[in-house]
């Protein structure tokens, strides 16, 4: 390129040279100044001449479309993400139908006596074969600003507990201070009596006096003799056993 270039600009140069003309060439002024192009002491100049920059040509053609690339490989998989908070409880769910019953159990060994217990007022209890049910109460005593037990009156007993035996046990709460005991908290005092007979076929009210049972306090062997005043009313559990054998 740029040989041709160089012979292009000597072919110009020699053009203007040897133009016979008799008026001062412009052009061979530009190329020689005030030489003459017929100088044998001229050395030949090459120039380029820079015209004006042209206008921009048309917009090219649009080129063919390009071919369909190929789907890239899958993505490898994310992290997990962070667990989020837990929702709010749901509704309570409707209660289940009642199953069935279950089968009945065996029947419990016999017992030695019959018994029950009763508060210090009054309470129903079962006696076995002797009594399907009693009624009974406890009567109290007061002297010297303490109460104690007085006696114990159970109704509608039945003459067939006529001769039984019946003990009363009294669990003690407190220990025994004054004309009561001795017996100490935590002691279990036993009174027992005879019930007195009763007419065949009836049902009566049977009474225990004050001195009528022999009371013992079964945990030190204490004898407390026949007197349920012995007894503070305020120094035994209120549920009392009854045994009657």
């Amino acid at each position: 390129m740029t040989v041709l270039l160089v012979l292009s600009l000597f072919k110009v140069g020699a053009a203007g040279a040897a133009t016979p003309t008799s008026t001062t060439n412009n052009n061979s002024k530009i190329l020689f100044g005030n030489t003459s192009s017929k100088s044998t002491g001229l050395n030949q100049v090459l120039a380029l001449l820079v015209g004006p920059q042209g206008r921009p040509g048309p917009v090219g053609l649009s080129g063919p479309r390009g071919f369909q690339g190929l789907n890239g490989q899958n993505g490898l998989p994310g992290a997990p993400g962070v667990a989020g908070p837990a929702g709010p409880a749901g509704a309570t769910g409707a209660t289940g139908p009642q199953g069935p019953a279950g089968p009945a159990g065996a029947d419990g060994a016999a017992g030695s006596g019959s018994g029950g217990s009763s508060s210090l007022a009054a309470g129903t209890f079962t006696v076995g074969a002797c009594d399907n049910s009693i009624t009974a109460a406890f009567t109290s005593h007061f002297a010297s600003g303490e109460f104690s037990i007085d006696s114990v009156i159970m109704n509608d007993v039945s003459s067939a507990c006529s001769g039984k035996t019946i003990n009363l046990y009294f669990t003690m709460n407190a220990a025994s201070a004054g004309t009561f005991g001795p017996y100490a908290s935590g002691d279990v005092i036993k009174c027992s009596d005879t019930i007195a007979s009763i007419p065949s076929g009836t049902s009566a009210t049977v009474t225990i006096a004050n001195s009528d049972p022999t009371c013992v306090n079964t945990t030190s062997s204490a004898n407390l003799g026949n007197n349920l005043r012995k007894i503070g009313a305020r120094d035994f559990h209120s549920v009392v056993g009854l045994e009657m054998l």
